[in-house]
């Protein structure tokens, strides 16, 4: 993250732990995800805990099973928002990526 007049030899440790609830949607080879949760953020330098919450979404698609084996990928978006408090002003983050991940069906 970086921050305003901040030097560029600084590297801070950000911590966003979560506890989401995902809801998932499987049509055929797509699946659909909604979720949503309490999050938390604390810095290696900030170690006070700010507590928010997120919102996000994935779309993913399935390929061929092989060997009891189904791999999965997907793309996701969310947004979290934190509370304001004596340690931090309120903040709003938007996070995208790429999930993949295996389902294993013996």
């Amino acid at each position: 993250m970086l921050r305003p007049g901040g030097t560029q030899t600084e590297f801070l440790i950000n911590y966003f732990p979560a506890l989401p609830i995902v809801l998932r949607y499987r049509d055929l080879d797509w699946h659909y995800d909604v979720e949503s949760g309490p999050v938390g953020i604390f810095n290696a330098d900030n170690t006070r805990i700010s507590l928010g919450a997120r919102l996000g979404g994935a779309v993913g698609v399935y390929a061929l099973r092989t060997r009891n084996v189904i791999p999965w990928a997907g793309i996701a978006l969310g947004y979290e928002y934190y509370l304001e408090n004596s340690t931090r002003p309120a903040a709003h983050f938007i996070r995208g990526g790429l999930r993949v991940g295996i389902v294993w069906d013996p």
